[in-house]
């Protein structure tokens, strides 16, 4: 099983650095992912996605959430590699005019959901530190920043994404249910998709 943990990498490094394809690798990416729930989810294990509920936790992680846009948003100018503009990259990508309007607007709904149903659903772990699941979800994400991104804060984010994967599971395993992970990932999402969507224009 821990095999499956290479898939988004597989996905995200074939769409982007084979088929120079923004589409391409989070569709390809989603598809594994919906293969993995398929055949190995059980039909009980859904609801967890809408089950375990506290009021602080999910406003407190909802608010950091919502606040991680504005953060890259501003700090843009400095993490960005110098050797050409977002929207140069992003066109590269495939990803420009309503293709990048319908990308983001995809990527914010579908993502967050999918994720954790098979990060932190499908591999649940009972660890109270960091564990698999945590540093493979953060480390597919630097096969993406790597283009976008100078090489100390690829680092940087790199530790925040395995952090925040780890505090995700512990809050999953707490009130034993994703609901509290999927809205903060949401809030994350969005936030973070339109900084750099209005970063682009």
């Amino acid at each position: 099983m821990r095999m499956a943990y290479l898939l988004p990498y597989a996905a995200i490094g074939t769409g982007l650095y084979v088929f120079q394809s923004a589409w391409f690798a989070i569709l390809c990416y989603h598809f594994l992912i919906l293969i993995m729930l398929l055949m190995h989810w059980k039909e009980s294990s859904l609801k967890m996605l809408f089950k375990g509920w506290n009021s602080r936790f999910a406003f407190l992680l909802t608010i950091i959430g919502l606040f991680s846009g504005p953060v890259i948003y501003f700090a843009w100018s400095l993490m960005q590699s110098s050797d050409s503009s977002l929207q140069v990259k992003l066109a590269h990508l495939g990803l420009h005019g309503k293709s990048l309007l319908i990308f983001c607007v995809y990527y914010s709904i579908s993502t967050p959901l999918l994720e954790e149903a098979f990060w932190r659903g499908l591999y649940a772990n009972a660890s109270k530190y960091p564990a698999w699941p945590d540093l493979f979800f953060a480390g597919y994400h630097v096969l993406v920043l790597v283009m976008f991104i100078k090489p100390v804060y690829v680092i940087l984010s790199f530790l925040t994404l395995l952090i925040t994967a780890w505090i995700w599971r512990l809050i999953a395993n707490m009130f034993k249910g994703l609901f509290i992970p999927l809205l903060s990932h949401f809030a994350a999402g969005l936030s973070i998709i339109s900084a750099l969507f209005i970063s682009s224009r």
